[in-house]
């Protein structure tokens, strides 16, 4: 079963009947999104986020980094850009092409089994993309999160 994935600010609630709002990080903007862990997670194994993403606008002669932080806070706050923590960072290879989803895998929190305990059923993630060369600038790219899902 897929987790849903809840965008802030967009009304969509928690669990089903609603279906999961795709996200977009873009060269200005994060994707906030916030991912179910679900309840029969075995705290024993080793848990990852497992992302499939959808390269909406790809500039070849920018290729770009897709980066995962995990959040502090359940709420899209202003402060949320200095409160994160790096998850992974991956890249396309074969490089990314519009309308061709791919799916990649970030290691979970190192302490997600205390969050499990302590009876948080969701995590909070940034999705960031970033160029390549950090001497350019992505002015035409855009990446669509399309599901994302705590896997052991």
């Amino acid at each position: 079963m897929a987790m849903s994935i809840l965008t802030i600010g967009v009304g969509v609630a928690k669990g089903e009947p609603e279906p999961p709002q795709p996200l977009t990080a873009t060269f200005e903007r994060s994707a906030f999104i916030l991912v179910d862990v679900p309840g029969n997670l075995s705290l024993a194994g080793a848990a990852a986020i497992e992302l499939t993403v959808l390269p909406k606008k790809v500039d070849e002669a920018k290729p770009y980094l897709v980066q995962v932080y995990l959040t502090k806070g359940a709420q899209l706050r202003e402060d949320v850009l200095s409160e994160k923590t790096l998850l992974g960072t991956y890249g396309f290879f074969p490089p990314a092409k519009e309308g061709k989803a791919r799916t990649f895998v970030v290691p979970a929190p190192s302490n997600l089994a205390e969050r499990v305990t302590a009876g948080e059923d969701t995590i909070s993630l940034l999705v960031e993309i970033v160029p390549v060369n950090p001497r350019t600038t992505l002015n035409h790219s855009s990446l669509t999160v399309i599901e994302a899902k705590v896997v052991e």
